[in-house]
């Protein structure tokens, strides 16, 4: 490990504290509230999204408007691969039923919603194991 400090504890590697999202939660999603909307994610910095997000940036590269087809890309990526669900949405006062079209016109809205999701599906606070939890309330 070349003496990296960040990867050991003392001179013992603690695969827990290093890496302390849990799978199950990671692939599955966990409902994340922002702000009184509920989003339920799975983990950004998963392989699959990370895999999705590429290959939707390597698409993009083929779109006239470059800017726009990397956040078509992320937006697809959010679709595809981190928001699973929602509670508590709504527009004009009406609650919106979850659907992947809805949600990709609601990004293409609102703007800023996809930074949102994007930081809160990458914080590992929000997919740390139970005990992790509980060790850091401690």
């Amino acid at each position: 490990m070349m003496g990296n400090s960040y990867y050991t504890t003392g001179n013992k590697m603690e695969l827990s504290q290093q890496f302390p999202a849990d799978a199950e939660k990671a692939s599955e999603g966990v409902w994340v509230d922002l702000g009184g909307l509920e989003f339920c994610l799975t983990y950004y910095n998963s392989t699959i999204a990370q895999l999705s997000l590429a290959s939707n940036v390597q698409k993009a590269k083929f779109e006239e408007d470059k800017k726009a087809g990397v956040i078509n890309a992320m937006h697809e990526t959010l679709a595809e691969d981190i928001v699973l669900g929602w509670r508590n949405v709504q527009e004009d006062g009406i609650n919106l039923v979850y659907s992947v079209e809805e949600l990709r016109r609601v990004l293409k809205k609102y703007v800023g919603l996809d930074s949102m999701l994007m930081e809160a599906s990458s914080d590992i606070e929000n997919f740390k194991r139970d005990e992790q939890k509980a060790t850091v309330k401690n």
